[in-house]
């Protein structure tokens, strides 16, 4: 019997942790989801937030976004986390709190688990800005190859993004150079994005990709790649999160491609979802050929 609850509270921790790296891969890098859950708990719970659970004053400032539309908005794609905030309020604070620890685990983690795993594949990689290669025998890998196309916007390497001058590396284009012929110019279609997004958000095939995501889930998705492959060629940990300084404006970065769907027509965005699932599509049989 207690093999069977051993198992049944090892496979609710897993599912609880899941939800937290989701939250950090698919909703918001550089959120505040242990205030969203604190004040979910404590408006479900009718209790005092900041007296229940010792706010920090980092969190303290965010009470008037969280009791304003765009709290409830926030939730709309956090359906399981709702609904588990629910049965927890019965269980008292110490059940909270337990599930709370877990989650938070799964957002914290993952942001270094896949840093770590980018970073790994780093030095194997090697774009080319001319198509086909013309590098030859001087061919360049890792932070030699792509750091030269993350520096000032003044550099050919380098597509600086109007009006708002935000530095666009030429690694998250196509074929390294923006391509009218494809939506959004081809931005986020790089090869080395979309091999990546294969490898770290491991969809079964491409109709997965067709069927179970929203342009808005997927730029948000594609953007946290975009940005750990940039921390990853800087050799530093993505900072934007409170009280976090880097050498590069991550947050500022990430948020500006998570948004960059909204530049496009609804025939633009579907015609992304269906280039992007095909390439996607692609990668996923031949990583099924090599591990079988």
């Amino acid at each position: 019997m207690m093999n069977e609850e051993d198992d049944q509270q090892k496979s609710l921790s897993n599912e609880v942790w899941r939800m937290g790296a989701d939250y950090r891969r698919s909703c918001e890098m550089f959120g505040h989801l242990s205030a969203l859950l604190i004040y979910r708990y404590a408006a479900k719970a009718q209790k005092s937030a900041i007296q229940l659970l010792e706010l920090s004053n980092a969190d303290a400032e965010l009470v008037p976004v969280l009791h304003s539309v765009a709290f409830e908005i926030a939730w709309t794609p956090l359906k399981q986390l709702d609904d588990l905030i629910d049965t927890l309020v019965d269980g008292g604070n110490n059940a909270y709190c337990a599930i709370h620890r877990e989650v938070m685990r799964g957002f914290d983690k993952t942001l270094d688990d896949d840093y770590a795993y980018i970073s790994f594949l780093l030095p194997s990689i090697h774009v080319c800005i001319k198509i086909p290669c013309s590098c030859g025998e001087g061919m360049l890998y890792g932070p030699e190859c792509l750091l030269p196309m993350i520096g000032d916007a003044q550099d050919d390497r380098v597509v600086s993004e109007e009006p708002t001058g935000s530095i666009r590396p030429r690694f998250l284009y196509s074929r390294c150079h923006p391509r009218p012929e494809l939506p959004f110019s081809g931005m986020l279609l790089h090869p080395l994005i979309i091999s990546l997004y294969a490898l770290i958000f491991d969809p079964k095939d491409a109709i997965e990709v067709f069927s179970n995501i929203d342009i808005e889930t997927l730029f948000t998705q594609l953007a946290y790649i975009a940005t750990l492959l940039v921390a990853a060629v800087k050799g530093e940990r993505p900072a934007g999160e409170r009280g976090e300084t880097s050498s590069f404006p991550y947050s500022q970065f990430y948020l500006s491609l998570s948004l960059e769907y909204h530049t496009g027509s609804l025939e633009e965005c579907a015609q992304f979802i269906t280039y992007f699932g095909v390439e996607v599509g692609v990668r996923m049989r031949l990583m099924q050929e090599v591990d079988p």
